[in-house]
């Protein structure tokens, strides 16, 4: 259960370190599908005064892309990271369509870009980057 505990953290600070992105622009998708760790990479930019921040998820169990617009970044409305606990016997309300959830499965990051461009991804580990302004 340690890792849980420790990931639900990861998600936590991660969770508050997203909610103050206020002004920022879904900026590039980027999705791995590779079978072993599948990976969705998300890069938010506000601007040259501040720095660009990169959410890299891995061990994807689902994704949810919005439509591509015809323009170079869509702003974001609001973001939400929820740790969804490996206890929970089923999925919450908002993933059911994710079908039966399997004993055993573990914590995941619960991720949705609200916007233009909307965005879900539930996935098993991520981390997020902010670069440095020079």
């Amino acid at each position: 259960m340690a890792v849980s505990k420790d990931f639900a953290e990861v998600c936590q600070r991660a969770a508050d370190f997203l909610n103050g992105l206020d002004g920022y622009f879904l900026e590039r998708v980027s999705l791995d599908t590779g079978r072993a760790n599948s990976g969705v990479d998300i890069f938010l930019r506000v601007g040259p005064t501040a720095p660009d921040v990169v959410i890299s998820l891995t061990g994807v169990v689902s994704a949810v892309i919005g439509n591509f617009l015809e323009m170079d970044s869509a702003f974001i409305d609001e973001i939400r990271l929820e740790y969804v606990s490996g206890s929970e016997p089923s999925w919450p309300g908002g993933l059911s369509g994710l079908g039966a959830r399997p004993s055993g499965f573990p914590g995941v990051a619960w991720l949705t870009i609200d916007g233009p461009m909307p965005v879900e991804v539930v996935a098993k580990a991520i981390t997020v980057s902010v670069a440095q302004v020079y």
